[in-house]
């Protein structure tokens, strides 16, 4: 951390641990430990003291940057503001005592995805991908912005990922759209040459969501029907084809 101790200079630690040791007792002290950053929370902030506004999670970089989520059941209050304070003197107090370490407050969400948004509010997002099997968000943003999210070292995107509990990528807008020309060529080569069927119809299936042989053979009839701008019979068949070429049939 950044601590510079000054012999006879009072400073603040958490009492982590005390041993007692044959004719001597240890006393454990913490200034890197999360519940340092609660108590200071909790002294700085009567409504946390008082259970109005709860901790939900803190994720922290001892000397760097810490991260934490707080919700309350009173809708009249401002969770994020009270805790900031006004002209942000509760929040500045906290960092002054912890070296300037930076203290982020993020309104927490059950909602990962919610959660994942509240975290990221300061920067404009374009467009987000989620997968939540594997509960992985990409996150689209300007190519200006991916250093601040990013942080020194990748430390702001990790305590985000702590935080949250799901795995967050940031791409760049450019990236993004570099990655998706390569993809829908690569899908109209695949569905044209496997299929045996016309730029546009490949097209069509794309634009459809389609991303994989697999989901054409297992398309179900009913979503058939649905699709009106291709013929029902020859887009059964086509899926007919798909199983075949794929089980062999």
């Amino acid at each position: 951390t950044k601590d510079i101790f000054i012999p006879g200079k009072k400073i603040l630690a958490y009492l982590s641990e005390i041993k007692n040791e044959k004719h001597k007792t240890i006393i454990y002290l913490s200034r890197t430990c999360n519940e340092l950053v609660i108590e200071l929370l909790r002294r700085e902030i009567p409504e946390i003291k008082e259970e109005i506004i709860k901790i939900k999670n803190i994720a922290r970089k001892p000397g760097i940057r810490t991260k934490i989520s707080v919700t309350t059941e009173n809708e009249n209050l401002d969770p994020i503001g009270a805790c900031i304070g006004i002209r942000k003197t509760r929040i500045q107090a906290i960092s002054n005592e912890l070296c300037g370490e930076k203290i982020d407050i993020i309104l927490w969400d059950k909602n990962p995805i919610k959660h994942a948004i509240n975290a990221l509010s300061k920067t404009e997002i374009l467009s987000m991908e989620i997968d939540k099997e594997l509960e992985i968000i990409n996150v689209i943003i300007k190519e200006d912005n991916v250093p601040k999210i990013i942080g020194k070292n990748g430390n702001n995107i990790k305590l985000i990922n702590k935080i949250i509990g799901w795995e967050i990528n940031v791409i760049s807008n450019n990236d993004a759209k570099e990655k998706y020309t390569t993809e829908y060529k690569y899908l109209i080569e695949l569905f044209t040459s496997t299929l045996n069927i016309d730029n546009n119809t490949a097209i069509f299936f794309i634009k459809e969501g389609f991303t994989s042989l697999e989901e054409i053979a297992y398309l179900p009839n009913n979503i058939a029907n649905k699709l009106k701008s291709i013929n029902k019979n020859y887009l059964i068949n086509i899926k007919n084809k798909t199983k075949a070429i794929l089980f062999n049939l």
